[in-house]
């Protein structure tokens, strides 16, 4: 890619990941290939057996095929002029400059698709949303499958207007082919038939199900029909690699869609192949027996009534349909169903790809602003709070938001699969696919960064920023950015790469005190600070932890004013709401009635200090004062506390409730919140508290002093006798709630990442 230059007039083709010669890029190839006008094309197949080839395609000179996966396809990938695909291509192809790769997809999706596909694997759809990006030209079948697709994959105003929505090459063979030249090929008589089964797949993506009973019954069942007047031929969906018994199949060599033009009778089932066949009018037969578990693990874009087709449960129904001879154009959905799917279906799609393709690409149109995110993790943890609050506060604003993540290691737990539910509706999320490309010299470079988190020279730091550049194009495409933000903060990989990825500004947060985080528990951290050089602001979350942070490592700033304020956002409303909300029923029973009841929550990690709040519990009890300790949270320490709360016999006065979805009806419940850490950056915690009118307690460090000041709350001492005194004079009534007005507090926190962030107030989505 980068030696050797694109060649023009090299087009490379790749049908279902090489399993065949078919769909769309063969219309199209066949196309170019009987154009006299582009006579001097070179046409390469990218195929998984190069020996199955169409042997009257071995012939021609100009045709050549390769194996999918193989060098010479990498290297094809890389220099040919035009690209493809109705599928994906690999995780690590990126599109250069000067190349084209067209993606026609494959058919119009009755089944949802992408994120909507299936709860447990949320980021399933990474590498054809990424591909979606790489695409110079997206050529669709009609505005539904945009929809569907496009807007499921979270990348439809990214495409914009690089899509083209023209109908399917494909099904012009379908419609243009001699229906009876194809009879006669296929040996039919007279009268005769055709009935095509072609189910849709089962299972999951790449462990798609080889097993149909319910089919091998149907086929069964079509086999008692009278030879002489129906043949039966049958297509599994070259996802289940496999071949349908009792069944003739499509000849080798013939496209699917060519076979379709003689097939009078089409049975199937969710498969898209039934809205190319739609465009005949003849007759469909949804075999739908799995309807109710299809729809409700898969889901469907469209009601089942509204297609014209006949819906049929079990075999001797499906047979009363074929008796019946009811054509799909008579039934009284046509008309509505052909506007919806199918409404460019005229036999001119391959001339409209044709013009689509010569084009040159067009730019990324923007309709609004367009932001960036990598927000880390997604554990259940203050950052990924802070996210969600200032994603749900961007959401009224006419913003694009997009929050790139790890991708599939968000799919090895419900708590990462539930916050990432939790983003909104408005936030397009794009998912990591695949590693970064990096020839062995490259690498090399890259992982001495990564083992001394540090540029040994300018020449190490230009080839490293070179790969992140070249791996911030392969995760998003050439998309430019307002801004990109590193809310996380703690991650290397990814804050290099939110600094190379294109945007007017760059910011990256500090949610604590970094330097101690990099001394007492993440080394890697100094290789975050080498990347502190690009971004334009450096944003700690409260002026305190600015100052001490800026102490601590200007030296790695571009410029000491990049150092920035800029506080956490949190929803009031949702706060208040949920407070609302009973108390968890095991906790519910376990809180004390009699006493007073502190509540502290977050992870229980050496930081946190919450061993101190226990020994601090411990000494009121050997003074007489007995008061109760609810700890919500989960963590590496949680055993070493609760041998704490033993060993200080206080263990029935600590309630350990573990990760609290909603810890706010607790904290509504509490007597008092607190807080015993050695450093934090600006606890949310503290602000949920406020708002609930909470008393509020806690150690003197800078991230705690930003939020309670002299306002608020009470600060103590970060030690045992501090957090003990605090306790008591709480107890003696010395502490009480304060008059926080938590709706003034988040907009002036929104419009601090407004003026220090983004650089500019976007505007405001009307109310509706």
């Amino acid at each position: 890619m980068e030696s050797e230059p694109v060649q023009p007039g090299l087009v490379l083709y790749e049908s279902f990941h090489g399993s065949s010669v078919n769909c769309s890029p063969r219309a199209v190839f066949d196309a170019l290939l009987n154009d006299p006008e582009r006579a001097g094309l070179e046409h390469v197949w990218a195929l998984k057996r190069p020996s199955a080839a169409p042997e009257p395609l071995l012939q021609l000179p100009n045709v050549r095929f390769v194996a999918s996966g193989s060098a010479e396809y990498a290297q094809l990938l890389a220099t040919a002029g035009t690209i493809i695909s109705n599928s994906t291509l690999p995780t690590w192809y990126l599109r250069r400059d000067g190349q084209s790769y067209v993606n026609t997809w494959h058919g119009v999706p009755l089944k949802r698709m992408f994120k909507h596909e299936d709860a447990l694997r949320p980021t399933v759809h990474r590498n054809s949303q990424r591909n979606f990006l790489q695409a110079s030209h997206v050529l669709l079948q009609n505005s539904f499958t945009a929809d569907a697709l496009l807007g499921a994959a979270d990348v439809q105003e990214a495409v914009g207007a690089r899509l083209s929505c023209i109908g399917a090459p494909r099904v012009d063979e379908t419609l243009t082919a001699d229906p009876d030249a194809l009879r006669a090929e296929l040996g039919l008589n007279d009268g005769q038939k055709l009935i095509f089964v072609a189910p849709t797949w089962r299972g999951e993506l790449g462990k798609a199900s080889k097993k149909a009973p319910m089919l091998d019954a149907l086929l069964q069942a079509l086999n008692g029909l009278d030879p002489d007047q129906y043949a039966v031929y049958a297509q599994m969906h070259n996802f289940t690699g496999t071949r349908a018994k009792n069944a003739k199949a499509v000849p080798a060599g013939m496209s699917t869609n060519r076979f379709l033009a003689a097939a009078d009778i089409l049975v199937s089932d969710y498969s898209s192949i039934m809205f190319d066949y739609l465009a005949t009018g003849r007759q469909l037969i949804l075999y739908v027996y799995d309807r109710a578990e299809y729809e409700e693990l898969r889901g469907l874009n469209a009601e089942l009534e509204e297609l014209p087709a006949q819906l049929c449960m079990r075999p001797k129904d499906v047979m009363e349909a074929i008796r019946t001879g009811q054509r799909a154009d008579a039934l009284p959905q046509f008309e509505a169903a052909k506007a919806q799917f199918f409404p460019l279906e005229d036999g001119q799609a391959t001339t409209r790809a044709l013009k689509a393709i010569s084009a040159p690409p067009l730019p990324r149109s923007r309709k609004r602003p367009r932001i960036a995110f990598y927000g880390g993790g997604w554990k259940n943890n203050g950052i990924t709070s802070s996210l969600l609050n200032l994603l749900g506060a961007l959401q009224d604003y006419d913003l694009d938001i997009y929050v790139l993540t790890e991708g599939l290691p968000l799919e090895k737990s419900e708590e990462l699969r539930a916050n990432l539910r939790r983003a909104g509706p408005r936030v397009r999320l794009l998912h990591r696919a695949g590693g970064m490309v990096r020839p062995p010299e490259e690498n090399a470079l890259v992982e001495q960064f990564y083992e001394q988190n540090r540029f040994e020279s300018p020449e190490h730091e230009a080839a490293v920023t070179a790969a992140f550049r070249r791996e911030a194009r392969r995760l998003a495409g050439d998309m430019e950015f307002d801004a990109a933000v590193d809310f996380s903060g703690y991650a290397r990989y990814w804050s290099l790469l939110m600094a190379m990825l294109p945007a007017k500004r760059h910011a990256i947060y500090q949610h604590n005190d970094m330097r101690s985080e990099a001394d007492k528990r993440f080394a890697i951290l100094n290789g975050v600070f080498a990347t502190y050089k690009w971004y334009d602001a450096i944003a700690s979350v409260s002026d305190e932890t600015r100052q001490v942070n800026a102490a601590n490592l200007t030296a790695y700033y571009a410029a000491p004013e990049a150092a920035l304020t800029v506080r956490n956002v949190i929803r009031p409303d949702q706060i208040r709401a949920r407070a609302q909300a009973p108390l968890p029923r095991e906790l519910g029973l376990q809180l004390p009635q009699d006493k007073p009841v502190f509540v502290m929550a977050g992870r229980l990690s050496p930081e946190k200090a919450k061993d101190r709040a226990i020994q601090a519990l411990a000494r009121l009890r050997a003074e007489g004062t007995e008061a109760a300790l609810v700890i919500m949270g989960t963590g590496p320490l949680e055993e070493e506390l609760k041998e704490e709360a033993r060993n200080c016999g206080v263990e029935d006065l600590v309630i350990f409730a573990g990760h609290v979805s909603n810890p706010f009806p607790v904290i509504a419940r509490a007597s008092c919140f607190l807080l015993s850490s050695d450093y934090e950056g600006q606890p949310m915690v503290l602000l949920e508290a406020l708002t609930l009118g909470k008393p509020v307690l806690a150690t003197d460090i800078p991230g705690a002093r930003s939020v309670l000041g002299t306002e608020y709350g009470h600060l103590v001492p970060p030690s045992v006798d501090g957090v003990a005194e605090g306790m008591r004079h709480f107890i003696e009534g010395r502490i009480s709630g304060a008059d926080f007005d938590a709706e003034r507090y988040c907009e002036a926190a929104l419009q601090d990442f407004f003026d220090r962030i983004l650089g500019f107030t976007p505007k405001r989505l009307p109310q509706s």
